[in-house]
């Protein structure tokens, strides 16, 4: 528990709404200083819609589910996460990559800006 006190932010306020699992927040807390930089800027190059997809998708059972989650149609849903691909590499329909896009995007906000590739 002492690196989440480390990397402030990893673990919701108490506003949010997120349901953070707390072994995730832990797993990027260990994560090593370079790991972390390039997980940050990963997750950097996202806009916030596509932060709210990955959250969206990563959460929810279905996309239908994650599309009614985000209130958008599901071809919408399918044009972000096309975009999001485009932009980071990493396909959010596969579940190895949605988990490391997950991550990236807890990298990205809980990392300093002095936190870089």
């Amino acid at each position: 528990m002492a690196a989440l006190g480390r990397t402030a932010g990893l673990l919701p306020k108490p506003d949010q709404t997120e349901n953070v699992p707390a072994e995730l927040a832990i797993a990027v807390a260990h994560l090593p200083q370079p790991t972390m930089g390039r997980f940050a800027e990963i997750g950097g190059r996202l806009s916030v819609p596509h932060r709210e997809t990955v959250r969206a998708v990563t959460s929810a059972e279905s996309l239908a589910e994650a599309g009614r989650q985000l209130y958008i149609h599901r071809n919408t849903l399918l044009q972000r996460i096309t975009r999001i691909r485009t932009v980071t590499g990493l396909d959010l329909k596969r579940a190895d990559e949605a988990t490391l896009l997950r991550l990236a995007l807890m990298a990205a906000e809980s990392a300093p800006a002095s936190i870089g590739p």
